[in-house]
């Protein structure tokens, strides 16, 4: 998907994006949430110590 397109449809634009492809440590968490959220992703917090994706 083109920046462009993305950024219309999280409603944030593409400068934004491109930051927060590249890493930036200050992105905005706010906007950040809402990218994932428009884009129909999630995110997980946990523990480092402990890797709920793991076997067990």
């Amino acid at each position: 998907m083109r920046q462009e397109t993305a950024a219309g449809m999280t409603g944030v634009g593409t400068k934004f994006l491109s930051q927060l492809e590249n890493g930036k440590e200050t992105a905005e968490l706010g906007k950040a949430l809402q990218v994932l959220h428009k884009m129909g992703l999630e995110l997980y917090v946990f523990p480092r110590n402990a890797n709920p994706f793991k076997e067990r």
